[in-house]
């Protein structure tokens, strides 16, 4: 038996558009029989009023390119940033008051995640620099619905990115010429010098495993820090990891819907 359809109005769609778009939802309430209907209901009545659940998708990709560009250099993979979207109206939904003032969630309850935020824990210097969190408190980020958003992506992208410590050349200080002392190792110079022996190797390719004194051999300091490596990859079962914590069962399936509902809404531009 077909489950009963929310009551849509789909309104603007001839007859055959609209008869075309409920036998794809219809589809999509099959596949997704496990998620729980009121929420899925709630989702579909969006394609009756997509300007207000869309009134966020001019900030949310002005974000995406905002962090794409800052993280270029660490190889981030730009996700699709309807993505991003889908969690919007999981976490939330344009029908619900949080949708006026945190509708990314972060900060809500107990929430670690905006402790991570504020205070630069895990990976967010490098995702959200102390500069950018200047004035950020916990009441503003709860309050105003872009900075949720903004801090609520942070946070997301803190999560996907796997780092690691690394010694790299300090920029503030160019690489100079050291002449080798009697009884001078790789060690040695790399200590006294504020350096790393990988370092001083890559600078010196020519010099062997043994130094000899008089030999000259370029130096410079290299700085600790957690550096990007790599992402995990962007798409529903990740984010659901990465933002919802194992909280909700549902939550791996809930992104894919409502990726599914826009795609529905795009194929018969009703958005």
């Amino acid at each position: 038996m077909n489950e009963a359809l929310p009551p849509l109005k789909l309104s603007g769609l001839d007859s055959t558009s609209r008869q075309s778009v409920v036998s794809e939802i219809r589809v999509l309430m099959q596949i997704y029989s496990g998620i729980h209907r009121p929420w899925r209901n709630g989702i579909l009545m969006a394609l009756d009023d997509l300007a207000h659940w869309s009134e966020c998708d001019a900030f949310l990709q002005k974000q995406m390119r905002l962090f794409s560009a800052r993280l270029k250099t660490s190889g981030f993979p730009d996700p699709d940033w309807t993505y991003i979207k889908a969690i919007l109206w999981v976490e939330s939904g344009a029908n619900t008051p949080d949708w006026n003032t945190n509708p990314m969630q972060i900060g809500v309850g107990n929430d670690p995640g905006i402790l991570v935020v504020l205070n630069g824990l895990e990976k967010m210097n490098l995702i959200l620099p102390p500069p950018f969190r200047d004035g950020l408190t916990r009441e503003k980020i709860i309050s105003d619905p872009k900075l949720n958003i903004a801090a609520g992506v942070a946070y997301l992208l803190n999560r996907l990115a796997i780092s690691e410590i690394r010694s790299l050349p300090d920029s503030n200080h160019e690489a100079k010429t050291n002449v080798v002392r009697k009884g001078d190792t790789w060690a040695l110079i790399a200590k006294e010098t504020g350096t790393s022996v990988p370092h001083l190797k890559k600078l010196n390719p020519n010099l062997g495993s043994q130094l000899t004194e008089g030999q000259l051999m370029l130096v410079q300091r290299v700085v600790t820090q957690r550096t990007i490596t790599s992402w995990r990859p962007v798409n529903p079962a990740s984010i659901a990891a990465a933002y919802n914590g194992g909280g909700d069962p549902q939550y791996v399936q809930k992104p894919s819907f409502v990726l599914d509902v826009l795609a529905i809404a795009q194929r018969h531009r009703l958005m």
